[in-house]
Order: structure tokens, then C-alpha cells, then sequence
């Protein structure tokens, strides 16, 4: 696999992390 395919991957995942660890009114927030 591609470094760069990689690096998006783990930034993605990172992310998604993120968001997951956000507070449920910031994600109610985020969504308008």
C-alpha cells in the first residue's frame, strides 16, 4: 500500500476518533 493511501487512512481513523470522543450536543450542533 501507498504511504500516502496509508497516511489518509490513519487520518480518517484519527478523525473519526475525534468525533466519536466529541460530546453528544457538539455532534447535534456539527450536524446543522
Amino acid at each position: 500500500m501507498p504511504k500516502a493511501d496509508g497516511d489518509a487512512k490513519l487520518l480518517i481513523q484519527s478523525l473519526n476518533k475525534a468525533y466519536a470522543a466529541t460530546p453528544t450536543n457538539l455532534k447535534i450542533i456539527d450536524l446543522y
